[in-house]
């Protein structure tokens, strides 16, 4: 085979493909299963794994960090390949896009006792600085104290039911699911925890559904701010009557969420709901 040959079979294979595959080669060099992994990361199921080592889908930063720090890799030799990968997708503007991500995306900042924010560097001379004048006038000022966020967020790709997020969650969307031909299978909502800061997909059955051919429902998520996605799926059983997908943050950024109902390997067209952001 020619080098030219070589270099347009290399250029066919997409970038979340080559992130897979480095994945999963990281993962079998240390002899470790992929349900083993799954469970190690908070999943309840592996196949959210098995779709990022396909490349199905491009895996998030965290499941990558997790997969160096779980199989003792050195820092950066997966994440280095995410990274080609997202600029390949997104073009050169990737580091800068991944630098401006909404604050609401981060981990809560460090809080003092007492619940204060810390507050240091620049912004601590700003803030200083505004009391000052304010004192000067002859103003009486309160210090005011940091407004503590709900609860921290849950990472994206988590389970709402393991981490609780489901406890007290709100439906920001739902919508009807039928099984064709005119079969109202049960409904599709974007659930979301002010608390957790996220949302996720839920399917509640509103009948029992005929289990053969074998029914499986696939949910997927949405962050259109950045990019990310989730996916995940579960073979229909019968026996639970509610079924849910995994977690994105939604605090500060809109996510929605489509369901696929797949009968016998055949994909029945997908169900979505609106774009909503978790409830501040």
């Amino acid at each position: 085979m020619s080098t030219e040959e070589t270099r347009s079979e290399a250029d066919a294979v997409l970038p979340e493909q080559r992130v897979g595959t480095a994945l999963r080669e990281a993962r079998e060099s240390k002899g470790v299963s992929l349900r083993a992994l799954s469970k190690k990361l908070g999943y309840h199921s592996h196949t959210t794994l098995s779709g990022y080592e396909r490349g199905s889908v491009m895996p998030p930063e965290h499941v990558v960090q997790g997969y160096e720090r779980l199989l003792d890799l050195e820092v950066g030799a997966l994440t280095d390949v995410l990274e080609a990968a997202c600029i390949e997708q997104h073009g050169d503007a990737w580091t800068k896009r991944r630098a401006h991500i909404p604050i609401s995306f981060d981990e809560p900042e460090p809080k003092a006792q007492g619940h204060q924010r810390v507050v240091t560097g620049k912004r601590a001379i700003i803030v200083g600085g505004i009391l000052a004048l304010l004192l000067a006038g002859g103003m009486s000022v309160l210090l005011f104290r940091h407004q503590q966020q709900p609860g921290q967020l849950a990472p994206d790709g988590s389970d709402p039911v393991a981490t609780n997020c489901a406890v007290g969650a709100v439906s920001s969307y739902t919508v009807t699911v039928y099984d064709p031909p005119q079969r109202e299978a049960g409904v599709f909502e974007l659930r979301s925890n002010a608390k957790c800061g996220t949302s996720w997909g839920r399917f509640t059955q509103s009948q029992p559904l005929p289990a053969t051919p074998p029914l499986v429902f696939e949910i997927d998520m949405f962050r259109p701010a950045d990019g990310k996605s989730d996916h995940f799926s579960i073979a229909y059983d019968g026996t639970h009557p509610t079924y849910y997908g995994d977690m994105l943050i939604s605090r500060g950024a809109c996510v929605y969420a489509t369901l696929t109902l797949t009968r016998g390997g055949i994909s029945l067209p997908p169900v979505r709901t609106e774009c909503m952001k978790a409830s501040e």
